[in-house]
């Protein structure tokens, strides 16, 4: 299949011309606006010698204008590189210098980081996205439709890892892995023709990009969100009629606490989608008695976003679950040590395989074989199948802490800690132990109105810890690391667990 994804706005362009497709807080476009200012960003490129293959960067928050690079990217076979707005100049400058991008493409607000960068060699152009109009810089190129370049499995986006062990790898996306990625999830979900969709979740992820592209193709709007704030997160929501987003369980939680929604009209939203993180039985439970219906989502950058959805069909004594694969694609857990495939209950890695797996590693082939062997994404998930074939994540390989010989799964300790009212956040990591090996330390964060302190825990939950063996870890903390798409950065707390041995002080109180 050789489709192009800039071929799904030319096409509702031409078929129709004045439905809405992209709102953010300056612009506001139907299909055939936004295709006409599109064409001129493709024909503005191919003068500044931006060739198929080639390279092109974008720093910048959700915005119509970056929706328009990546399209008009995908038009001339260009491949786009996201770049995370929350990196330093050296994470910067490593991404740009590995990825060999010859345009940058940069909000406003990063003008003084991109000084910093204006020795890559590869770089030969930088291009502002101003506050103003940043259509104008293409008003004299021609609107008509530039000649379509080959999609198919040639690369459409290079997306870095966060790189928390190691440097960070480029994921190799194809026009395929992501066409078929919006056909499938849109199919699993109830995604509908004239949907209005407010993307969150940032464009320099998978899932900003998978989401803003669905609409593409069934023929939505996208209000782009260039940065989250709960009340104003409910205000577009109603102003706008959003009908779905997706968010982490952290901007769950926050947004609900928000008094403002209560007073707005937000009938139009069916659902929120959620990933990064298990979302609580107790929260999907709280937002089903507003009326909004919550999906849990599975899957990483390689596997172009969603790989599978938990939806509220397959019943809520499921939702501890990351449900069942999205269309075309196949999944089983294995022995780590064997790669055998392990029966019902019991915990292995899981592997992945389908038209959803990214192509490779940039520049990586060692990586890229170490991660996809014999036709399968091995994704260092472990798991277990249960006797309905849904498929329940443990923990990372990597998280898995063994002590005494007994393995212990920092998930199953972190639910038990999240049951008890006034906790906000919880995280577990293994930490070295002269008697058993590993025992595991536990890190809480409360909600600032709670009270709840270190000694009513250890009373409360004093059976689990003695035997977990981590009565002696256990810290409450302001908050925990995240990255940027709110995931929980373990590595940061055993760096943070360390320095403390270190310094001896035995307590982060």
């Amino acid at each position: 299949m050789n489709i192009n994804l800039g071929s799904l706005l030319q096409y509702r362009a031409s078929t129709y011309p004045h439905e809405e497709v992209a709102v953010d807080d300056k612009y506001r476009f139907t299909q055939s606006q936004l295709n006409q200012y599109v064409n001129q960003i493709t024909h503005w490129l191919q003068k500044k010698n931006i060739r198929s293959g080639d390279r092109i960067a974008v720093l910048s928050q959700n915005s119509v204008p970056a929706f328009a690079i990546y399209i008009a990217a995908a038009k001339i076979g260009a491949i786009v590189l996201p770049l995370n707005c929350g990196l330093a100049v050296e994470e910067l400058r490593y991404r740009l210098n590995d990825g060999t991008a010859k345009i940058l493409f940069y909000a406003e607000a990063f003008t003084e980081v991109t000084n910093y960068l204006q020795d890559i060699e590869t770089l030969e152009h930088f291009v502002s996205i101003p506050q103003t109009d940043f259509f104008s810089i293409f008003s004299e190129e021609s609107v008509e439709d530039p000649a379509m370049a080959e999609g198919g499995d040639n690369p459409f986006l290079i997306i870095y890892t966060s790189g928390t062990t190691g440097k960070s790898k480029g994921v190799v996306i194809t026009h395929h892995n992501l066409y078929t990625a919006i056909v499938s999830d849109s199919h699993h979900l109830d995604w509908r023709t004239g949907d209005r969709t407010l993307i969150v979740t940032p464009m320099f992820h998978i899932s900003g990009t998978l989401i803003s592209f669905v609409n593409l193709l069934k023929g939505g709007t996208n209000i782009f969100l260039p940065v989250f704030h709960p009340r104003y997160t409910w205000q577009l929501i109603q102003d706008e009629r959003i009908t779905q987003f997706m968010a982490i369980p952290s901007i769950l939680r926050l947004i609900v606490q928000d008094p403002s929604w209560m007073q707005m009209n937000i009938d139009s939203l069916r659902y929120i989608i959620c990933g990064a993180d298990a979302v609580p039985r107790q929260l999907i439970e709280q937002y089903t008695s507003y009326g909004i219906e919550i999906c849990q989502v599975y899957g990483c950058t390689e596997t172009t976003g969603a790989l599978s959805f938990w939806t509220p069909r397959m019943g809520i004594e499921k939702s501890h679950t990351v449900g069942k694969p999205v269309l075309h694609m196949e999944w089983k857990v294995v022995d780590i040590e064997t790669g055998e495939e392990l029966p019902v209950g019991q915990v292995g890695e899981v592997v992945i395989r389908g038209p959803l797996v990214f192509k490779e590693y940039w520049n990586q082939p060692e990586a890229t074989q170490k991660t996809l062997r014999d036709g399968w994404l091995h994704t260092e998930d472990l798991g277990k199948m249960d006797q309905d074939g849904y498929l329940l994540i443990v923990d990372r390989y990597k998280d898995l802490i063994i002590s005494d010989g007994e393995h212990i799964y920092p998930t199953e300790l972190e639910s038990i800690f999240y049951q008890m009212e006034g906790v906000k956040e919880v995280a577990v990591i293994g930490v070295p132990d002269d008697v058993y090996g590993q025992v595991p330390a536990v890190f809480i964060a409360k909600y600032p109105q709670s009270v709840i302190n270190k000694a009513d825990i250890m009373q409360k939950y004093k059976e689990e810890l003695v035997s977990y063996k981590c009565e002696k870890h256990l810290y409450m903390v302001d908050q925990l690391p995240r990255n940027s798409l709110g995931k929980i950065v373990k590595d940061e707390l055993r760096k943070q667990f360390a320095n403390m041995q270190h310094a001896d002080s035995g307590s982060m109180e």
